[in-house]
């Protein structure tokens, strides 16, 4: 009965355009119940949040969340889904994990930042040797910072991180300084 039901998940929802954050989406949907703490567990905006559940909703042909008159339930397919998916994410998370080598000092990679001047140099030196202590063949590769390009280049893999204030960042796009880690001295 479960396959089944993620099987007709899968034929239902077009697989060539699979968007596995519209899928993390849903598990974090699926575990609050509600938008809003989805939204900051995800660490969106309640009007992205709920922008992702509306295409969730067109692509699965279901409500998914029904407000009512505490808050939000879940709907009879929703409830069915929320444990395959559970699954089905932690065994794309233990694929990735196990393919990322988990000592950085043995990672080689090249980390492409899209950052302004001032940021370039406010953080260069300092992220460059810490990064330099922590994984030597992991090397930095800066752009200069094109905010009306940031989504498509973030998209297409082009850049991997970018820093802006967040003034000259999208909304969509914002995270808030306790969501990373502090490269102190």
């Amino acid at each position: 009965m479960k396959s089944n039901l993620l099987h007709v998940v899968i034929q239902r929802m077009d697989t060539r355009n699979l968007d596995l954050g519209l899928l993390v989406t849903l598990e974090a949907l699926l575990a609050e119940g509600n938008v809003t703490r989805a939204a900051r567990r995800l660490n969106l905006s309640q009007p992205a949040l709920s922008a992702r559940l509306a295409r969730l909703r067109d692509e699965l042909g279901d409500p998914l969340l029904i407000p009512a008159q505490r808050g939000m339930v879940l709907t009879q397919r929703a409830v069915g889904l929320r444990q395959l998916l559970h699954d089905a994410l932690e065994g794309v998370r233990r694929v990735v994990a196990d393919v990322m080598p988990s000592d950085p000092a043995t990672m080689e990679a090249t980390l492409v930042i899209a950052a302004s001047d001032y940021m370039q140099y406010a953080l260069l030196t300092r992220f460059s040797v810490a990064l330099r202590t922590e994984a030597p063949k992991v090397r930095i590769a800066w752009r200069a910072l094109d905010v009306l390009a940031l989504a498509t280049q973030l998209e297409r893999g082009e850049i991997d991180l970018a820093l802006a204030s967040p003034d000259h960042a999208p909304a969509a796009m914002r995270a808030s300084a306790s969501s990373f880690v502090r490269i102190t001295r």
